[in-house]
């Protein structure tokens, strides 16, 4: 499934995006326009996109695993 995305308004290095749908748009969120294709403007539609990352996954459950073994051994 693919999700569309209107660029609401750009202020400086920020972007205001809203998410599409089939009868109204919700705020999505302010991202940096680093992150958005090049030459993207105001009122432009972007699709969005999304993928599993097993390995970034991964390396997050074994440091969270670590704090909490830290924190349970200073009690």
């Amino acid at each position: 499934m693919k999700l569309f995305v209107t660029v609401d308004s750009i202020e400086g290095n920020l972007a205001n995006l809203l998410l599409r749908g089939e009868e109204e748009e919700r705020p999505l969120g302010v991202f940096p326009i680093e992150v958005l294709p090049e030459g993207v403007e105001a009122g432009d539609i972007i699709s969005l996109h999304f993928e599993a990352e097993p390995g970034e996954t991964e390396g997050a459950r074994k440091r969270v695993s670590e704090i909490r073994k830290k924190l349970l051994n200073k009690q």
